[in-house]
């Protein structure tokens, strides 16, 4: 077999090699762009319902504080916010994780002393860099 037996075949076939090296490539490019579209999508919803919920947990840590009412009912809906909290933190990678699994540390401590401001004050700082965090992951996002 001489050198010009294969370079004739490649050199009739160089346009239809070079569509198909295009579009393969723009295939695995397209591929892994939804995967990463589908990522940040996730990301997102979970990042917004966090959100939604640590801003409804300090509503409710507020009234209890303000209103004077620490009832039992307000404590256990507290933690069922800071149990959707902590699942939703676990979606989202990095510090978010870490500062929801804080906030359930702290909620524990003192969810029975909402009525003091030290108590109060606590869950709020928890609530706050949860909230930070939250919004710094999805700055990041690209």
């Amino acid at each position: 077999m001489q050198p010009s037996d294969f370079i004739q075949p490649l050199r009739q076939h160089l346009i239809a090699l070079i569509s198909l090296t295009v579009a393969l490539s723009s295939l695995s490019y397209n591929t892994w762009r939804n995967e990463r579209t589908e990522a940040n999508r996730n990301v997102r919803v979970a990042a917004f319902e966090e959100l939604k919920t640590l801003g409804e947990l300090q509503a409710l840590v507020n009234h209890a504080y303000f209103g004077q009412d620490a009832s039992a009912a307000v404590v256990m809906t507290g933690w069922s916010k800071v149990a959707l909290i902590a699942d939703l933190a676990e979606l989202l990678p990095g510090a978010p994780a870490t500062a929801g699994q804080e906030l359930t540390r702290v909620w524990a401590q003192h969810a029975d002393a909402l009525l003091d401001e030290a108590a109060t004050d606590a869950i709020t700082r928890a609530l706050d860099a949860s909230r930070s965090s939250v919004l710094t992951r999805l700055r990041a996002l690209n």
